[in-house]
């Protein structure tokens, strides 16, 4: 495929973040197309896409936040919209990825709807997904299109460096997020903790028991998505002693 010319990239605005498309448009210096995106009576979504998109590549800025289900079904509308109008290459910007926690079955009769959404976003036509901190790296393996994952922390330690701070322990409120805070604890010289949980229930997490010193610590928790947030602030501490002194969250998905 030919290299695409700047005076041929188009970005595109979905309904998720048009301020974001915008402010990408900006730093880019390229034109800015936006889509119709409305539902019939009964609910049913409809998009439109008036700009001329032919031989262009378009990169459409949609990530699909809540309503997850409303932004994902707009962004795979409109990259069968571009794809249809002739665009040359279709790429997506997708900061949160919807449904990318359902990765694998927990259990007999579970989907893995991550893959399914893949699967229907590469059906579509979608050439290229641009993500951020996508919940299990594991998936790119899985994706039918090549990825460009990004991380925020690039931009989060520039400013937790700036707080100087001594007493300074990062935080992962489970296993699973351990490889994570140990990149952002080497990062900040700092010591690492973990917490361990068990899960109830879908979006419900109950702390057990905290392994690491965070004694009368500022304490940097990280987590990648911002739904179960409330519950770091009844972390468990050891009888008989005292608990964190205070804390700072780092959330990398909303």
């Amino acid at each position: 495929m030919p290299p695409v010319l700047p005076s041929a990239v188009q970005v595109l605005a979905g309904d998720a973040h048009p301020v974001l498309a915008e402010n990408l448009a900006h730093e880019l210096m390229v034109p800015l197309a936006s889509a119709e995106v409305a539902a019939f009576a009964d609910g049913e979504i409809r998009v439109h896409v008036s700009q001329d998109v032919r031989d262009a590549a378009v990169f459409i800025v949609q990530p699909t936040c809540a309503p997850v289900n409303d932004h994902l079904m707009v962004l795979a509308l409109l990259v069968d919209a571009v794809r249809a109008a002739g665009a040359a290459r279709v790429t997506g910007i997708v900061p949160y990825f919807g449904y990318a926690r359902q990765e694998q079955r927990s259990r007999p009769g579970d989907p893995r709807s991550a893959q399914v959404v893949s699967q229907l976003l590469g059906g579509v036509g979608l050439d290229h997904l641009i993500t951020l901190d996508l919940h299990a790296p594991t998936l790119e393996s899985a994706l039918p299109m090549p990825a460009t994952l990004l991380r925020a922390e690039e931009l989060f330690l520039p400013r937790i460096k700036s707080w100087a701070s001594r007493d300074l322990v990062v935080v992962t409120p489970d296993a699973g997020g351990l490889k994570r805070a140990q990149r952002l604890a080497l990062a900040l010289d700092a010591p690492l903790a973990v917490i361990t949980k068990s899960r109830p229930g879908p979006d419900t997490a109950t702390s057990l028991q905290v392994l690491g010193e965070v004694e009368n610590r500022a304490c940097l928790v990280v987590d990648d998505m911002a739904v179960p947030a409330a519950r770091w602030f009844v972390l468990p501490t050891p009888p008989g002693r005292r608990g964190p002194g205070k804390f700072t969250l780092s959330l990398r998905m909303r």
